[in-house]
């Protein structure tokens, strides 16, 4: 069935010299080239450019677009069709035209094709298979491909740092999800039980993958600005030498950071500032159904290397979350459940105890009937039809709000919670000492 993109395309009937000044050229703008007008060729991008040792009476082809290095190498060639055309059928003509300007350059350039509205990438010389993309990389983006490419490491030879984690199954996780991509697998579930160390293990695995030569540039995303925050000192802590922003108004221009840090509201409004191949690796914390609803447009708009965080155990994991990772329904990547951190020898978590705190009108209700004197004199004069009100204990917060209800249930908590290290605060879920 075709996507909406596609119907559009066919509804506009571009010839493909349209495609490329309408559509393409477009693209190209916005991930920062230099494209000349009227299909003339630039520093940075070559137009009809000539290529050797192509399958035609002359022996010449010519690229629609070649994306040069500063060195003169070619970092990417680009076929373009015409929007009624699939761009799946530029594929073939994209793959000789590398290997014309590889042996023309020693260099092989990455390929992409398009028809204007369907844009994939092909790095077949990572044995890759071609994916959709959502526009095109920037010069910065394909050098790094390019030095990557070149200099990264198996990930096996590298060591998972022991001052961040040192548990069996944190360690174990982070091997589970490094063979995971050494397999070409881009995307990854890691399921964790809270308290268990998320976020630690998280900065092992961009340890790990930054010096492996991996990845050079981070997204941390997380639901609250006061994860956002402990994320932040955790990054701070183990990887003090990576130069760290936290994504707001004031810096979602800064493109110049290797780790960066947001919540997802926050990324919603400005993921569009960095061009699809900025991000290397995003680690999308508390990856939830509302990711998948609300919010993955992000990661589907990224064209990167995704783990996903949660705590919710697997059963109650969304299935659309699993695919969204990559994964099997109720089939993460790795998973340490509450059960065995308690059940470990020695434990790391200890069973929770409930305690209950209710107030009388959360049991019994709100009735006019069974108020004493004063409260009956202070309802008559704040209501109209006083004998009218009768609210059985369900409804309490949810068709009446009582002000000093909630406030004995939070009195209780500040009284009688245990407070986090600076004796000031409850302690939220998860925090430790």
């Amino acid at each position: 069935m075709l996507d909406a993109g596609q119907s559009v395309a066919n509804e506009l009937q571009f010839d493909e010299a349209t495609t490329r000044r309408r559509l393409i050229d477009q693209e190209l703008l916005e991930a920062g080239w230099e494209v000349g007008d009227n299909g003339l060729s630039t520093e940075q991008v070559g137009q009809e450019v000539e290529i050797i040792n192509q399958p035609t009476a002359t022996g010449l082809g010519y690229a629609d677009y070649v994306l040069w290095d500063d060195n003169g190498k070619p970092l990417a060639v680009i076929e373009a069709k015409k929007t009624a055309i699939s761009s799946e059928s530029g594929r073939k003509q994209a793959e000789l035209y590398a290997d014309g300007l590889e042996q023309m350059h020693e260099q092989r350039p990455i390929i992409f094709y398009t028809n204007g509205f369907e844009t994939f990438i092909w790095n077949d010389q990572q044995y890759e298979p071609p994916r959709r993309l959502f526009g095109f990389y920037s010069k910065d983006s394909l050098q790094y491909l390019h030095f990557q490419q070149r200099e990264k490491r198996p990930l096996e030879t590298n060591r998972i740092d022991p001052e961040i984690v040192d548990r069996l199954y944190q360690i174990e996780a982070i091997k589970r999800v490094t063979e995971r991509f050494a397999y070409k697998h881009r995307k990854v579930l890691i399921v964790l039980a809270t308290g268990t160390g998320k976020t630690r293990v998280a900065v092992a695995l961009s340890k790990l993958l930054t010096e492996a030569r991996w990845v050079k540039r981070i997204l941390f995303l997380c639901d609250r600005k006061e994860l956002l925050n402990q994320a932040n000192n955790v990054f701070k802590e183990y990887l003090p030498a990576e130069p760290r922003i936290i994504v707001s108004a004031t810096t979602a221009q800064n493109l110049d950071k290797r780790i960066y840090l947001a919540t997802y509201p926050s990324m919603i409004k400005y993921f569009e500032n960095f061009d699809v191949g900025f991000f290397d690796l995003i680690i999308a914390d508390e990856a939830h159904r509302s990711i998948y609803n609300y919010y993955r447009d992000l990661l589907q708009y990224f064209d990167c290397l995704q783990v996903g965080l949660t705590a919710t155990p697997i059963k109650f994991v969304s299935r659309n979350t699993y695919r969204l990772f990559g994964c099997e329904d109720q089939d993460p990547t790795t998973y340490f459940s509450y059960t065995d951190a308690i059940n470990n020898n020695p434990p790391y978590l200890v069973p929770f105890e409930v305690y209950k705190y209710t107030t009388e009108f959360q049991r019994q209700g709100i009735k006019y009937t069974q108020l004493n004197e004063e409260q009956c004199q202070q309802l008559e004069a704040d209501q109209e039809n006083p004998d009218l009100i009768d609210f059985e204990a369900k409804d309490i917060d949810k068709k009446v709000f009582n002000m000093d209800t909630n406030r004995h249930v939070i009195r209780n908590l500040m009284e009688n919670g245990i407070r986090e290290a600076s004796d000031t605060h409850p302690k939220s879920r998860g925090q430790s000492n």
